[in-house]
């Protein structure tokens, strides 16, 4: 789609221009016109996908579950169904004290008497309509920190073991607790010495601990669990001191496949980026609007200039449990193919804009929202690729470009957008000037 915008006549064209008039500009003279009317014209062009689109699609896997630092918990929320997992470090084997006559003193044979596993809760980041109760458990089988999911208890290397229970099988009910979204921004569960004294076992591949959520329609997100100990010093028993440690491996387990079909994915967990190849620019021509045929009159991408370009995609509704849990922000940047390397693996080089965009709300993907399109700036990326490969020898531009959540290990939840194969596939929106030659006064 073409559409004219009419003569235009930039500030910077016309400041330019005046210098080459003046031999044949009175001096004094006020007026009359430097470029003849219609000598400089700005269009809007519309690219349909198989115009410039290649190919496209998602990959995930970016992060690791230690690079994230918090846990999402759910119980059936929305269709999503999320565990949490932590294994505590172990107790200290010294506490410092203070004495009665106020002597500051170290125990080397402390006594834990009982604790308390405290979840903190990002009120604004978690979603519940009233009370949400919690179940505490201890883990019944040998699991792995770094590799569990909802399905596999260990998944490294070449060792693949399943859950005897998927989401993580319990030994044991700990404790229950309530958070209460009107009243705090924590949840503590009480702890007792026997718990305390198989999580303290650092040769116990079993040794940790699972949060389930009972309460249906909640979804919770919690930043840190730590444990909290009450130790008894050996030489003053009456006296309990409290001490902190935090979690050395874990972070939650969902219930959730990767949907089928042709829609892109950004964001979120295993933390999805989308990947576009572009056709080659250069030679893309277009007819003159308002020109008769005959005129033979074209367009041609590497002789304008592109002041705008980019990509523009219709946001999809994203399966309720997984939409966004915070704004997401996109970037776009090129891909640095390397010869032998997967595709995932590839370098990403310069923003393709030269800046990122404005952060779009999660509400935009919720199933049903009907969302009006967005846009992704590319200008940079696009005009590079327009001018095609000038000088001799030099390396061709980039043809490929990836879009991602610029905060890969802090968001839950992925946007979705059409794809090739959609209903709504992407398109390209670029706004050029072109300045035919004009006789200039």
């Amino acid at each position: 789609m073409l559409r004219a915008f009419g003569s235009v006549l930039g500030l910077v064209l016309g400041a330019g221009m005046v210098a080459l008039a003046c031999a044949d500009e009175d001096p004094t003279g006020i007026g009359g016109p430097l470029v003849p009317g219609g000598a400089v014209r700005t269009y809007e062009i519309v690219l349909e996908p198989e115009q410039f689109l290649a190919s496209d699609t998602t990959l995930g896997g970016f992060v690791a579950p230690d690079q994230i630092f918090f846990r999402v918990l759910a119980g059936g929320y929305e269709g999503l169904t999320s565990n949490g997992l932590a294994r505590f470090a172990p107790p200290p084997a010294t506490l410092t004290y203070v004495d009665a006559s106020g002597a500051t003193r170290t125990d080397t044979m402390p006594t834990y008497v009982g604790g308390r596993v405290v979840l903190s809760v990002d009120t604004l980041r978690s979603v519940a309509s009233g009370p949400v109760r919690l179940e505490l458990h201890r883990i019944g089988e040998e699991w792995d920190p770094q590799s569990a999911s909802w399905t596999l208890r260990v998944d490294s290397g070449g060792v693949q073991l399943p859950w005897t229970e998927p989401g993580g099988t319990s030994a044991a009910l700990v404790d229950t607790a309530t958070w209460d979204p009107a009243e705090g921004d924590s949840v503590t569960f009480d702890v007792d010495s026997l718990t305390l004294a198989l999580w303290a076992d650092t040769l116990d591949v079993t040794r940790g601990a699972l949060i389930r959520v009972a309460t249906p329609d909640a979804r919770i997100r919690s930043p840190v669990a730590v444990l909290r100990l009450d130790a008894r010093p050996s030489a003053k028993p009456d006296t309990v001191i409290v001490t902190t440690v935090g979690s050395i491996g874990g972070w939650f387990v969902l219930d959730s496949d990767t949907p089928a079909g042709s829609a892109l994915r950004v964001g979120g967990l295993p933390s999805y980026r989308s990947y576009f190849q572009v056709q080659r620019l250069d030679t893309l021509a277009f007819p003159c609007p308002g020109e008769p045929p005959e005129s033979n009159c074209v367009l041609r991408l590497n002789d304008v200039t592109i002041n705008y370009a980019a990509l523009v995609l219709q946001p999809e509704g994203t399966p309720g449990g997984l939409v966004p849990d915070d704004s997401l922000r996109i970037e776009a940047r090129t891909v640095l193919p390397v010869p032998g390397i997967p595709l995932a693996r590839s370098p990403l080089g310069s923003l393709a804009a030269g800046f990122a965009m404005g952060p779009i709300e999660p509400a935009t993907f919720r199933p049903g929202a009907n969302p009006g399109t967005i846009e992704v700036p590319l200008t940079r990326f696009i005009a590079t690729l327009a001018r095609g490969q000038r000088e001799e020898g030099a390396d061709p531009p980039p043809e490929r470009f990836a879009l991602y959540d610029a905060r890969e290990n802090s968001l839950f939840g992925y946007g979705t957008f059409g794809g090739l194969g959609s209903a709504s596939p992407p398109r390209l929106r670029l706004i050029v000037t072109v300045a035919p030659e004009a006789e200039i006064r």
